[in-house]
């Protein structure tokens, strides 16, 4: 059997002399592949959007050459938000990025896929956010990638270090590949937040609003129609229409009710399927 272990730039180590067992240090791909096959155990074990994004910033900084300090940005409209951060220093430059509107993080949200700035006390293309950032935050170095999924962005990783061409050609590869697995653990984390949305909702006594919606979708009637149906088959089963709600939330489903055509039924004018 062979051992492996992971080194912190992935070079590889030869067979340890005297005919002892090799010990094999994982390169490249295969070190953030066990980063995050380890992340990926951890989103089965803690259902924990912000504690898988703060996974994603310290796994950045222990396996991108260069990186001291490491943050997560999204954004809402132009509303720029830092999720996740190692420490302090990225907290302050993403203020001064906010503050701008420009910046490495924020340009490569809006712009392109990677901004990789060598030396910001030098960078024309950040007028406004280089000289704030240096002078306020001391960082000199930043590398940013953008992240997606098929859906459209998500956010931005951003990396940053305290010297100048603190960014090779082997951390911007390795930093992709880094984001395109962090791509998809901020999809699953967003995915958990949703879900939590709506039992928070529904905990909170919002079941109603949340079935009204079910049965829209699910039939194209109205909103007042869709109330109307829950009402219906509150009134038949003789319960609270939150109890009928609640049902639909487990089911995904509308109701089972029997539509009557009196000219006094709120439904009267709508075709709602009943199956």
């Amino acid at each position: 059997m062979v051992e492996v272990s992971v080194g912190a730039l992935g070079d590889p180590v030869a067979a340890e002399p005297g005919g002892g067992m090799p010990v094999l240090e994982l390169t490249g791909e295969l070190v953030v592949a066990a980063l995050f096959a380890d992340l990926a155990r951890d989103l089965h074990r803690d259902d924990d959007p912000a504690a898988t994004l703060q996974r994603i910033v310290d796994f950045a900084v222990s396996s991108v050459p260069g990186a001291q300090h490491a943050a997560i940005t999204t954004v809402l409209g132009w509303e720029f938000t830092t999720v996740a951060a190692t420490d302090e220093p990225p907290m302050r430059v993403d203020q001064v990025q906010y503050e701008t509107r420009e910046g490495p993080g924020v340009d490569s949200l809006l712009d392109q896929e990677v901004y990789r700035a060598n030396d910001l006390a030098t960078d024309t293309r950040f007028p406004l956010f280089a000289p704030r950032a240096v002078s306020r935050t001391g960082v000199r170095s930043m590398l940013s990638f953008r992240l997606f999924t098929e859906e459209g962005s998500l956010g931005a990783l951003n990396l940053y270090a305290t010297s100048t061409g603190a960014f090779t050609s082997a951390s911007v590869a390795m930093g992709a590949l880094f984001a395109a697995h962090a791509s998809v653990a901020m999809r699953s984390a967003r995915q958990i937040e949703d879900t939590d949305a709506v039992a928070d909702a529904a905990a909170e006594g919002q079941e109603v609003p949340i079935a009204v919606g079910i049965v829209m979708a699910s039939t194209g009637c109205t909103e007042a129609e869709a109330r109307a149906v829950l009402e219906l088959a509150a009134r038949g089963r003789q319960v609270d229409m939150r109890e009928v709600a609640a049902q639909v939330l487990g089911s995904g489903h509308p109701p089972d009710v029997d539509v009557s055509r009196d000219a006094g039924d709120p439904l009267a004018t709508h075709d709602v399927d009943a199956a």
